[in-house]
């Protein structure tokens, strides 16, 4: 059995009988039967071994910090999420059929839901349109887009392949919650989330958020924690950097030379298990650094009506159809069932017709606080799955390093890297191969690593600036 089917299966009891020391950390901090879930679930993501005192100390910190957060918000007044917490245990991994009629047959059309044995299936555009597209598209030469062998000519029929619209339960928020432990600074977001997935997992139906926009400055952290929630609703995730070039997101169409498929249709057409299968239909998309697009650019060759910003009203269910150039304009692509997020520095630049259409969240810099709660152990814990010299690395930091980083002023990218740093420095000290787990980092390894200074614009070039 995986993590992902002892997340969903194992039981308190049944928990303890494999973790039996966990107990007595758990009663010693005081915590809750809520909290003690959440600890359960941190000790089964973190896959802290049976035995793990080290390892329990940490989960059990963690959620000690989340509780005095959580206490806070309802001192202050505002939300906090353990409404349903207790709801996830009693889910069945047999998922009911959706409250939602649906039809029971392929309608061969775009946009309209079928249920088809015990999922819930959609096309992304008409078939009959579709294939009429791959003919036209074939009979041009390579150079313009077409030819049989054409690589993006493949990514057609993926697009027009029928595709699973992943639902979420009821266990899956538990999951989401959980998020906090590792993105403190953004118990806004997961709020909202968990708010407008809750409803949905009732009812059985399919993964999906609102259109958000995550503000903040670099490194804070927002492409990293989009992607944890795409990855906790089990959904596939596609990253889309901004241009000022309109056609990187419409497209270009035959028979111009450079014909290319856009970002967004590109995305579709992928296969993210390789084997020529489609994604899920309701994936999250992120536009990355939405701020630094060219929202003013006409090109008639992509077929465009607009510009950048213009193409991206898509994000309404009522407008939720994509015309991408390369696919054609008879052949658009129902978007509906996509969660899209944005990021973005400020929001000046992009007009309010747009940002009137989604939900904005700052991001700001986590605190020390933030930091010794959770997100520390949270990046040394990704560097040590993902670096290949991870395994000879301790399973926690030291308290002193944590003390350290967490008041470096450092952003979560920054403190990143300098751990990265860090750890290729201690294990470049030994001549031999150390002890698995053994290498552990101390202040010493993270000597003039403080937050740099802002860079500000000063005199005439403020001015020109503006």
């Amino acid at each position: 059995m995986n993590r992902e089917q002892n997340l969903a299966r194992i039981g308190i009891e049944e928990f303890f009988k494999q973790h039996p020391d966990a107990a007595a950390f758990f009663i010693v901090a005081g915590l809750e039967i809520e909290y003690v879930r959440m600890a359960i679930l941190g000790v089964l993501t973190e896959d802290v071994q049976p035995g793990n005192k080290q390892g329990y100390a940490m989960i059990v910190k963690r959620v000690v910090a989340q509780r005095e957060r959580d206490r806070l918000g309802l001192a202050t007044g505002e939300h906090t999420t353990q409404d349903h917490i207790g709801v996830a245990s009693s889910s069945s991994d047999d998922l009911p059929p959706p409250v939602m009629k649906l039809r029971q047959l392929d309608p061969k059309t775009s946009g309209i839901p079928w249920w088809s044995g015990r999922q819930i299936m959609v096309r992304l555009v008409d078939l009959d349109k579709m294939l009429a597209r791959i003919d036209e598209v074939q009979r041009l030469p390579t150079d313009q887009g077409g030819g049989s062998g054409n690589g993006l000519l493949k990514m057609l029929p993926t697009i027009g392949r029928h595709r699973e619209l992943r639902r979420v339960t009821v266990r899956q928020l538990e999951k989401i919650r959980a998020l906090r432990l590792k993105f403190p600074h953004c118990s806004a977001v997961i709020d909202r989330v968990q708010s407008a997935l809750h409803a949905r997992a009732v009812a059985g139906s399919w993964a999906q958020i609102p259109p958000i926009l995550l503000k903040g400055g670099p490194g804070t952290g927002k492409t990293t924690f989009s992607r944890a929630l795409a990855a906790c609703l089990g959904v596939d995730f596609f990253q889309i950097a901004t241009s000022h070039d309109i056609l990187k997101l419409t497209g270009l169409g035959p028979p111009w030379r450079g014909a290319t498929v856009g970002a967004i249709a590109k995305a579709l057409g992928k296969s993210p298990s390789g084997n020529d299968e489609p994604g899920c239909g309701n994936p999250v998309i992120l536009i990355d650094e939405l701020d630094k697009a060219g929202g003013q650019i006409r090109s008639a060759d992509s077929g465009s009506s607009g510009g950048f910003f213009d193409q991206l009203l898509c994000i309404e269910p009522q407008n939720a159809n994509l015309i991408d150039a390369y696919v054609g304009d008879a052949v658009p692509i129902c978007v509906r069932y996509v969660s899209w997020i944005f990021t973005a520095n400020d929001t000046e630049k992009i007009p309010d017709y747009l940002l009137s259409r989604m939900e904005i969240f700052d991001i700001g810099q986590p605190t020390p606080m933030d930091y010794r709660g959770g997100l520390l152990h949270s990046l040394y814990g990704s560097l040590v799955d993902e670096l290949p010299y991870g395994g000879l690395f301790a399973p926690t930091l030291a308290g002193e390093v944590v003390d350290h980083l967490a008041e470096s002023g450092m952003s979560p990218r920054e403190i990143r890297r300098a751990l990265e740093e860090g750890m290729e420095g201690a294990v470049g000290s030994y001549e031999d191969t150390p002890g698995r787990g053994s290498v552990r980092l101390t202040p010493g390894h993270f000597k003039n690593k403080i937050a740099k200074p802002v860079r500000r614009a000063i005199g005439f070039i403020q001015e020109i600036a503006a």
